[in-house]
């Protein structure tokens, strides 16, 4: 008899290759897909940590704007502090090319803002005393400013200040400015956007003296405040800082269409890096409000 032939048909060949390659394409994908989800939740990640890491610093500061050690008591048997200055200030449009060597300081000197039209170089300026409990002391024991370099010493001669603008640098980053250094420095990085608004109280005249309430009214910007000799500066009670936090890297499918900023304005991103390639980053604001406990108290 003659032997049998065993194998495949040609049939059966063609619907192995297809199950086959079925198989592959749909492995192929999910692997792309769950490398694109890494990616994306790596970006949004490493937004959330930056987001976190600039609004911690800046309510930091903030919290501590106006402390300085008590004295004593008042006639009216309230606490008095050695530093009775200044707490905050801000320019909406960054300060002008004649204030930007100056600081407050122990002599309430007076700062000027640039004028025009809501910017990026919104600044932020926080001043506190400064001591080894509040700040990293430096090696000799002294207060430091946001930087870690010596603050400004007061006339006591024991008794640091320190004084500490925040602001967005050209590059994206939001970037100080302290007493005890001429040079600022980065120190949270993919910053699309910076702003801050301030609370106003309105204030007590039934005693024939206009005393700041402790609730803020309103937030107003810092030109809405005012200028630094007649603005209402003394009755700030709070802070509510807004910071727009890009991905570092590619994050999207596509380029995102628009997004909002801290002045609610729609931006629209367009191309970025070198070479220029279509923006796939993505955009997400965080806004956070912090009381001016010492201001309050």
């Amino acid at each position: 008899m003659r032997a049998r032939q065993t194998g495949l048909t040609l049939v059966e060949l063609m619907v192995a290759l297809v199950v086959g390659l079925a198989v592959i394409v749909a492995a192929l994908s999910t692997y792309l897909s769950s490398g694109s989800s890494s990616r994306i939740n790596s970006q949004i990640t490493q937004m959330s940590e930056d987001a976190n890491a600039a609004l911690s610093l800046l309510r930091t500061h903030i919290a501590m704007a106006g402390y300085s050690h008590p004295t004593g008591l008042t006639a009216t048997g309230e606490l008095s502090k050695y530093y009775n200055g200044k707490a905050i200030f801000g320019c909406q449009n960054g300060l002008d090319n004649t204030s930007t060597g100056n600081y407050i300081g122990p002599n309430n000197a007076i700062l000027t803002c640039n004028s025009g039209n809501p910017s990026s170089a919104e600044t932020l300026i926080v001043l506190y005393e400064a001591d080894a409990s509040n700040t990293i002391p430096t090696s000799t024991g002294a207060g430091s400013d946001c930087l870690g370099n010596t603050a400004a010493l007061m006339a006591d001669g024991t008794t640091y200040l320190a004084e500490n603008r925040f602001f967005l640098n050209s590059s994206g980053s939001l970037s100080c400015l302290g007493n005890g250094n001429k040079f600022p420095q980065p120190v949270v990085d993919n910053i699309a956007d910076f702003s801050v608004l301030y609370g106003v109280a309105g204030t007590d005249s039934s005693s024939g003296t206009s005393v700041p309430l402790k609730v803020a009214q309103q937030y107003l910007t810092a030109s809405q405040v005012g200028d630094m000799a007649t603005g209402m500066w003394n009755q700030v009670v709070s802070v509510r800082i807004c910071v727009v936090v890009r991905s570092e890297d590619d994050a999207l499918d596509a380029p995102m269409t628009s997004y909002t900023d801290c002045h609610g304005q729609q931006q629209t991103p367009t191309t970025w890096g070198t070479p220029a390639k279509p923006d796939r980053r993505s955009y997400r604001r965080f806004t956070s409000t912090v009381a001016l406990k010492n201001r309050i108290s």
